[in-house]
């Protein structure tokens, strides 16, 4: 009733293991608006704004995606202590945030150093998990370039 194709949850992982059977940037696009914006709109959101979002997100209007990563919770949610907060034409946040692509740069590369050839060699899982935690930060752009799209989509005043 909102644009989208109405799958249910196996339907949906189904599509996203076909789709990053060989890499993660190629489901990538699909997770983030299939999961991250439409099962958690469909679950969460009012009726009111599912009306309003929901065919956004099915046409591809609207990016949706989050990171819980903080230095001290890490993806635990109950204990992230960043929080935002408008104030006039800013939105102030307060907190620590670690961009999850360099934690899992960090993790993929120390696993390629222990592991040593299997990350190297397309015969082995490894080497796609190091290719594709490299690439995420070109597909997303990096930090800084992350924080100006945001910005930009926020139409918040720029420093």
């Amino acid at each position: 009733p909102y644009g989208g194709w109405g799958r249910d949850i196996t339907a949906t992982m189904n599509v996203i293991e076909e789709l990053c059977r060989r890499s993660t940037a190629v489901g990538s696009g699909y997770i983030y608006g299939a999961c991250y914006a439409g099962m958690n709109l469909v679950e969460t959101a009012s009726e009111e704004q599912r009306q309003e979002w929901l065919p956004q997100v099915a046409r591809g209007e609207m990016l949706f995606s989050y990171g819980l990563t903080e230095p001290d919770a890490g993806a635990d949610l109950a204990s992230v202590t960043t929080a935002a907060a408008r104030d006039g034409d800013i939105v102030r946040i307060n907190g620590a945030k670690r961009f999850v692509c360099d934690t899992a740069k960090d993790i993929v590369l120390s696993m390629q150093q222990v592991m040593g050839a299997y990350g190297y060699v397309e015969d082995f899982d490894m080497e796609r998990y190091v290719r594709d935690v490299l690439v995420m930060p070109i597909i997303g752009g990096s930090s800084a370039i992350q924080r100006n799209n945001i910005s930009n989509r926020l139409k918040l005043a720029k420093k």
